[in-house]
């Protein structure tokens, strides 16, 4: 796994010399078997299937060990509903939309000084540019405008954390008390908790006393609701250590989706005519202003199937584990009870026998037409892309899909739609137009960068 780069590439590489399903060891009696095909998952009852929570030891003591992500049967069902109630009291065009359109804007005026003064256009390497608005956009989301300086210093942190973890997890030597990747480890870890712990108490400090709803006194960011969150009988839905797990969870989970807007920006950057097309898409939606509404999100539907079609090729590739409840036979294979189920998102992303061509950037995969010079109101998603409810699965699938999956995505329009209507993006050369990969945090990550020449268009967005 380490001299191919990593989990996700030795599973492409195991798939593409064995066929759909592959079995393989991590290490004495652990055993594992990929399957890539859709069909075959459905036939284990994959969707029914419980997370292998130790597949994440490796992140012990940056996950949360009271969190939902080490949460099994009952109590991550009962979990699961907590936590959709907390989402369901963040309506993303009422709490987040007003200050998540301010930071894109304040990121574009940025770019846009950074243009040479003479060329008119600004050369990024977006992988370091998606990522640092992605972490100012999530500080908003997780702890309000009020969290400052110190939680972005907490998401770099956290990014260091989980460089450091993944590096040692592929390590052939243990890691030794008092050794620096020890002392690093620990350095970055205590930070972290001591940061979480600062920021819960500060959101603390300002839910009034009396009987005011949370909407008269939160700012709709999520540790805010998490505090307030109620069971049934009025008690805290989350005891105070359990909501500074949970914060920990949503920093993990949330960490690496700047990904998906580097590598979609990247495709449109290889692709123009599919960019214009977005573009027209988004010009005709918004009009030259901001968003005001979830449904100016919504309604981006060629925009929405580029984004899947760059978490298809390349930003959600990453790997899925379940346990085996029974014994189970696969035409002449059994798959023993207890063994770990591997859904490998890259290997069924590029299965041709789902999707033809895989290697082809086609957004109209994911839609029942295609954009025409007459605008894309014609357009309508796909119910299952791939012709199969398990042919495409970044977000994961069954009992333990991601529950910020929605976030993600409404995320990543607001800001390819800012950047779609103020800036003209190409590749700096025709080099640029191959990426090459390496593992990271559990899926793949560009080793050289993604870089891009962003144009300003004459027409600028007004706030």
């Amino acid at each position: 796994m380490q001299a191919q780069g990593g989990l996700v590439l030795f599973l492409d590489n195991l798939h593409a010399r064995y066929g759909s399903i592959a079995r393989f060891w991590g290490g004495l009696g652990d055993l594992s078997v990929s399957i890539n095909d859709p069909k075959l998952l459905e036939r284990v009852d994959a969707n029914k299937l419980e997370k292998r929570l130790d597949g994440l030891n490796f992140l012990k003591g940056l996950l949360g060990a009271r969190g939902i992500g080490y949460t099994s049967g009952a109590q991550a069902k009962v979990r699961r509903q907590l936590w959709h109630s907390v989402l369901s009291g963040q309506p993303f065009q009422q709490s987040m939309l007003p200050a998540f359109n301010s930071e894109v804007k304040s990121s574009l005026d940025g770019w846009t000084g950074m243009r040479n003064a003479e060329e008119k256009e600004a050369l990024i390497e977006f992988n370091l540019a998606a990522r640092m608005l992605w972490l100012r956009l999530n500080q908003v989301n997780a702890f309000g405008c009020q969290a400052g300086e110190g939680a972005t210093d907490l998401f770099r942190a956290f990014g260091e954390a989980v460089q450091l973890l993944q590096r040692l997890r592929y390590s052939a030597f243990p890691t030794l008390p008092w050794s620096p990747a020890w002392r690093e480890k620990r350095r970055l870890l205590s930070f972290i908790h001591m940061e979480v712990d600062r920021l819960i108490q500060a959101t603390v400090s300002r839910e009034p006393q009396g009987k005011e709803s949370h909407t008269e006194w939160g700012s709709g960011d999520l540790l805010s609701l998490l505090i307030a969150a109620k069971k049934q009988d009025g008690t805290p839905a989350f005891s105070p250590a359990e909501v500074h797990d949970e914060v920990l969870t949503l920093l993990f989970g949330v960490y690496d989706n700047s990904k998906i807007l580097s590598h979609t920006l990247h495709q449109l950057a290889c692709h123009p005519g599919a960019q214009q097309a977005a573009r027209d898409e988004v010009d005709t939606a918004w009009g030259g202003q901001p968003p005001r509404t979830l449904q100016a999100l919504i309604s981006l539907k060629y925009l929405h199937a580029c984004l899947q079609e760059s978490l298809r090729i390349s930003a959600g590739r990453g790997v899925i584990w379940r346990v085996l409840e029974k014994d189970v036979r696969l035409g002449n294979y059994v798959l023993p009870k207890g063994a770990t189920l591997v859904a490998p998102t890259a290997a069924i992303h590029s299965n041709p026998n789902y999707w033809p061509e895989p290697s082809k950037f086609r957004p109209e995969r994911f839609l029942d037409a295609e954009p025409s010079a007459s605008g894309t109101d014609n357009l309508h998603p796909i119910r299952h892309p791939g012709g199969h409810a398990l042919a495409f699965i970044p977000f994961g699938f069954g009992l333990r899909n991601c529950l910020g999956q929605k976030y993600a995505l409404n995320t990543a329009t607001l800001v390819l739609g800012h950047i779609l209507q103020g800036f003209t993006v190409e590749l700096p050369s025709e080099a640029d137009r191959q990426l090459h990969f390496k593992e990271e945090n559990l899926s793949l990550e560009s080793t050289d960068g993604i870089h891009l020449r962003m144009i300003p268009r004459k027409k600028q967005m007004q706030l």
